[in-house]
């Protein structure tokens, strides 16, 4: 066994109460990391995902250490430099197994003061805390375990206010490895990096070296295993060349650390100088220090990423802005060309109905419908029986117009319309990345109006639209003032022979004459009679005709123009959300302040 001082009485630092604290701040909670949502059109929705990973992380690993006063020392490097073996020696017990063949340390293992609660509320997710104590893990190694943090607690109050944590190997081939180590990097307030005479050249520590430069985290920088001829300039030349830089005070050169007894120091060796510069860098006197910059640097960071946060979802919730009204410019193109193919078509398909209701409410004041008929039926006899003229159709019920309006309507051109309209969307407004959340919701076969949805949508609008006319034209005769009947008698005149005449040329029904109400009714209405009133209403009434069964048609990719809306929104964080994260970002901002 090596002689020596004892780990205990080089740290053996008087202490009147170890440093814990049960209190914890009032911090906001991170659950605004679940609703971050991201369609993918302004950003890559993976560069997005990993700035929100590590503001969740950041954030979490803040509110975790604030209530509790300790200093997290983290150890990290590569396999077989000798990271597990400056631990246990700082540790003063054998914790973490060690050896050069293999990566041994499979779990990151932690070295706390006891009653730190340490397993509540653990930052890093996924990670399950297992505690145990020193006095029971006596000569026992530990190699941790994936996916979990073995907590080993002390009663040391000379070193309560550390937190030292061995992590798994930096360079280890397992990616689970090397992301914990990230993890318990973003809790360390200083990073003991241990690397090898073989070892510190190779990209992977440059890289972590780099990042640790870049954070402005405290850092002590050990090589490991150098030999007689290793020339300190030398390696901090060959740094200096990655603009990673030092001071003399954390570069440590060892020529060969023993872990076979690390309960014990040799007087005057390398990690002897190292441990006491530690301690004293490290000290009680010191911790306030070290913890409110450590604090305030990990604000800072966390700050920055919230606004790359922050900007991110604002490009994305402006792009969207912008995807939604080349949504609607769509609908209100491909609706227009729809609308303008659909004119003469409506005209046609929608003149039946409207004529019965139109000669039913003029017949009721008309004084010569009785013998206006008889006229007809003398006039027209002959000519039916030579088989020129057909019998009229008789009144029909809403329910038959309904029918025979469902026999004869076409629904294709409402089906190349939805085709046209979803051929657009796919063409102009989806993201050209494949990865892109909105590139895969846009695809999804339910999105679309089925022929069958369009049919039982269109034959629901024109039921709702028989119901409106049949209504109006019910209100309408109903609401002539009795005052004014003696108008509609005294021009009902014109009217007779008005009707009477086309009637007997074409054998009943006013065909395709009675749709040009303007040109032909017009020149017979007195003004301030009845009829005009009549003829104004009949005017409304083809307007708002025309509008309403237009409306029912362009329901259809009105509909499916709201699906392709609600994939959007399902993509785009909540307004609520960016607002806490604002709030979020004025208590970060407090917190740079110290």
């Amino acid at each position: 066994m090596l002689g020596g001082p004892t780990v205990s009485s080089l740290f053996a630092i008087r202490l009147e109460e170890p440093i814990v604290s049960s209190q914890r701040p009032d911090l906001p909670s991170d659950s605004w990391a679940e609703s971050i949502r991201c369609p993918g059109l302004s950003v890559q929705a993976d560069d997005l995902v990993r700035i929100v990973d590590e503001v969740s992380k950041r954030w979490a690993v803040l509110r975790y250490e604030t209530p509790r006063p300790c200093i997290w020392v983290v150890f990290i490097g590569g396999t077989g430099t000798g990271k597990s073996t400056v631990f246990n020696t700082l540790c003063g017990l054998p914790l973490s197994h060690t050896g050069i063949e293999r990566p041994k340390t499979r779990g990151p293992i932690a070295y706390a003061y006891q009653g730190m609660s340490m397993e509540q509320g653990f930052p890093i997710p996924g990670i399950r805390v297992k505690m145990s104590s020193a006095d029971a893990s006596e000569g026992q190694r530990f190699t941790g375990k994936a996916g979990e943090i073995q907590i080993v607690e002390h009663d040391r109050k000379e070193v309560s206010h550390w937190i030292l944590v061995d992590t798994p190997d930096l360079d280890s081939l397992e990616q689970d490895h090397r992301q914990m180590a990230d993890d318990l990097y973003l809790m360390s307030d200083v990073v003991v990096f241990v690397t090898s005479q073989e070892k510190y050249a190779d990209g992977v520590p440059y890289e972590f070296l780099q990042t640790i430069q870049k954070d402005r985290k405290p850092f002590f920088f050990i090589l490991n295993k150098a030999g007689v001829e290793t020339n300190p300039e030398d390696i901090a030349s060959a740094l200096e060349d990655h603009s990673i830089r030092m001071p003399e005070d954390r570069f440590w050169l060892f020529s060969y650390l023993s872990s076979a007894a690390p309960e014990v120091l040799p007087e005057g060796g390398d990690f002897y100088d190292f441990s006491r510069a530690f301690s004293r860098t490290l000290s009680p006197e010191a911790m306030a220090d070290v913890l409110r910059e450590e604090r305030a640097r990990k604000a800072q960071i966390l700050g920055e990423r919230l606004d790359a946060l922050l900007e991110s979802l604002n490009r994305e919730h402006q792009a969207s802005e912008q995807w939604i009204s080349g949504l609607e410019r769509l609908l209100g193109e491909t609706s227009d060309a729809f609308l303008k193919g659909q004119e003469e078509k409506f005209s046609d398909e929608s003149r039946a109905y409207l004529q019965t209701e139109i000669r039913s409410l003029f017949e009721k004041y008309d004084v010569l419908a009785r013998p206006r008929r008889m006229v007809t039926q003398i006039l027209s006899t002959p000519l039916r029986m030579l088989g020129l003229l057909k019998k009229p159709d008789a009144m029909r019920t809403r329910e038959e117009a309904l029918t025979k309006l469902r026999e004869k309507v076409d629904l294709s051109p409402v089906n190349r319309m939805l085709d046209q309209f979803n051929r657009k969307v796919l063409e102009q407004l989806s993201p050209s990345d494949p990865t892109a959340p909105l590139y895969g919701e846009i695809r999804r076969p339910d999105l679309l109006i089925t022929e069958e949805e369009v049919r039982e949508r269109v034959w629901r609008e024109q039921e709702d639209l028989l119901a409106w006319l049949q209504e109006t034209f019910d209100k309408l005769a109903e609401g002539i003032p009795k005052h004014k009947e003696w108008g509609i008698y005294s021009t009902s005149v014109l009217w007779g022979i008005f009707i009477v005449s086309l009637e007997a040329a074409i054998g009943g029904g006013l065909g395709f004459l009675d749709a040009a109400v303007d040109s032909l009714l017009a020149p017979f209405v007195t003004k301030g009679a009845t009829e005009l009133f009549a003829y104004h209403e009949l005017q409304t009434i083809a307007r708002e005709l025309t509008e309403r069964y237009q409306e029912g048609l362009l329901s259809v990719i009105r509909e499916q123009r709201d699906r392709y809306g609600e994939r959007m929104d399902s993509l785009r964080t909540p307004p609520e959300t960016l607002s806490r994260l604002q709030e979020l970002r004025k208590t970060v901002s407090e917190l740079e302040r110290g």
